[in-house]
């Protein structure tokens, strides 16, 4: 019956990865297709824009977005300001002209910056200058030149203009409406295509400006990674879909964090203490964070806990691994031969099924009690086993016991 449950325990598991890998899928398609809310401020740095302008009013007097942001159509950047000066402001508004304030449409200098009574004079170089408007750039690659020259229209990543007043920081793209143009047009979604990345690859994290780093967003993926449950679940999350784990994590992460203060967490309290057998059978599993050749080899070193420390030397600090009596001549209840007989999955945990240890000393002390070479037991165990008795015993030797 066991063969049937291990085979029904696995299906279960995969059918569980299957299905959590078909919600994260939902829940990112579900979110492409949706505006959600203002633009991170991460990606977005706060902007200071001390102006009033009425995007509203100039779009329905048919203004076109490339007269007042000519340069939009050459920008490789988001370093790049796309933002209209006073000589392209001045195609509609005569800014220089004395009665400006009368005129239609109005260009005295508080019609645009709020509180500030200029002169035409003042736009002379060394003029008196009103508030500064100041917009980071975003922390994303993006090229408008590139998005232009395929077609992509302004309002297609800027949407809602028409019943915007002064465009913020609100107007710009948010990631879901560009996973879902990007998907449409089968333009790569990796997050590297439009985040910045640092020299290995991984996303960069700590951006310019940002109140704080840059973290995933979505049910399945949550920015605070401390907590209890994802700490339990994320390896589920991790294995349906790794390339998003992959975009900010490297491996060596995994072991930073499994190897650290969380260490309670990935393995029970008495793990130390336990480990052995877990690591015998299921080596890859412990290799997938731990190498075998030095992080185990070192800590058993620094315990002591080494071949050449059976039959029961003491270890630093007057301790031992195996207890008194261990390799008595007169076996006890703590003598190692009556130990493994009881359980030799604990001793194959640590000395593996190698038998030449107990070979070294076996091959000069008979580990079988007197008479023990006619019993019937020494027969039964000759027929189910006769490789273990092979491992000392000569073949000849073995056919005798066995008989015709």
């Amino acid at each position: 019956m066991r063969p049937a449950r291990d085979e029904a325990g696995r299906w279960l598991a995969g059918f569980a990865l299957g299905l959590l890998a078909v919600l994260v899928a939902t829940a990112f398609a579900a979110a492409a297709a949706r505006r959600d809310g203002p633009s991170s401020a991460v990606i977005y740095p706060e902007q200071s824009i001390p102006l009033r302008f009425f995007h509203d009013k100039h779009l329905k007097l048919g203004v076109k977005c490339e007269l007042c942001h000519a340069s939009a159509r050459q920008s490789e950047t988001p370093a790049d300001s796309l933002l209209p000066d006073h000589r392209t402001c001045g195609i509609c508004h005569q800014l220089s002209s004395p009665d400006a304030a009368g005129l239609f449409p109005k260009a005295s200098c508080d019609t645009c910056h709020p509180g500030f009574q200029g002169t035409p004079g003042d736009l002379a170089p060394g003029g008196r200058a009103p508030p500064r408007v100041e917009i980071p750039a975003a922390n994303v690659r993006f090229s408008h030149a590139r998005h232009t020259g395929a077609g992509v229209a302004c309002e297609d990543c800027h949407r809602g203009m028409e019943g915007v007043q002064l465009a913020t920081r609100d107007q710009l793209p948010t990631m879901p409406e560009c996973v879902s143009c990007h998907t449409r047009r089968g333009i790569p979604t990796d997050c590297g295509t439009c985040h910045l990345t640092e020299a290995g690859g991984t996303l960069a994290r700590d951006l310019p400006g940002a109140p704080g780093p840059l973290q995933p967003v979505g049910r399945f993926m949550p920015a605070d990674h401390r907590d209890a449950r994802w700490i339990q679940e994320h390896r589920a999350a991790g294995r349906a879909n790794p390339s998003f784990c992959g975009a900010c994590h490297q491996e060596t992460d995994c072991a930073r964090c499994h190897d650290g203060v969380l260490k309670p967490e990935v393995h029970p309290g008495d793990w130390v203490s336990t480990h052995g057998r877990e690591a015998l059978t299921d080596a890859m599993k412990c290799a997938s964070c731990h190498d075998r050749g030095s992080f185990c080899l070192s800590c058993h070193e620094a315990a002591g806990l080494t071949r050449e420390t059976f039959p029961g030397a003491a270890l630093g600090g007057g301790k031992r691994f195996h207890p008194e009596g261990w390799a008595a001549t007169v076996p006890g209840a703590d003598h190692h031969g009556v130990v493994a007989r009881r359980g030799i999955g604990e001793c194959v945990a640590c000395h593996g099924e190698d038998q030449a240890l107990c070979v070294q000393c076996h091959v000069a002390v008979n580990p079988h009690g007197p008479g023990f070479g006619a019993s019937a037991r020494a027969r039964s165990l000759a027929r189910a086993q006769p490789e273990t008795c092979l491992t000392c015993h000569a073949p000849g030797t073995l056919d005798a016991l066995l008989g015709p």
